[in-house]
């Protein structure tokens, strides 16, 4: 009987320094980051059948294609309805580079739907829509990087 109290003791103790449901998933959301993808993207707007600027026509994934001036590789995540959006200068082609140069402020018309399977892999139970707006076109130095609001 000692020893069944004691296991029981040793049982109780040992469950009140786990965590708790609320306490374990607070210590991994503040632990785990948004992944970040590679994608290809072609800057342009729909209405203009993707070949004037600013906007976004398609998100896929593949390769930065050089022969088309408004395709560009990006590394991309998703966090707080806002989609994190890193233009590499190295995936870009010249011209697309000096628009970027040229504007501070990247005007999205219209809503933008990133397609079912990027939205997954960017962690997100739902499709992602850019939420159309004007945007800060940030410059480092190897990448322009612009944060757009989500819905």
């Amino acid at each position: 009987m000692k020893k069944q109290i004691l296991t029981l003791i040793m049982i109780l103790s040992i469950m009140k320094t786990l965590p708790t449901n609320a306490e374990a998933a607070n210590e991994t959301t503040t632990c785990v980051r948004p992944p970040k993808i590679h994608l290809v993207i072609v800057m342009g707007k729909p209405k203009y059948d993707c070949e004037v600027f600013p906007g976004i026509c398609v998100f896929l994934y593949g390769t930065f294609d050089r022969t088309n001036p408004l395709s560009a590789g990006t590394y991309t995540s998703y966090e707080n309805n806002t989609l994190q959006i890193e233009i590499q200068k190295k995936e870009i082609n010249e011209s697309l580079d000096k628009k970027l140069q040229e504007n501070s402020i990247f005007d999205l018309e219209n809503e933008y739907e990133i397609p079912d399977d990027i939205s997954r892999d960017l962690g997100s139970d739902t499709n992602i829509i850019l939420t159309p707006g004007n945007y800060e076109i940030q410059d480092n130095e190897d990448s322009y990087i612009l944060n757009v609001r989500c819905h």
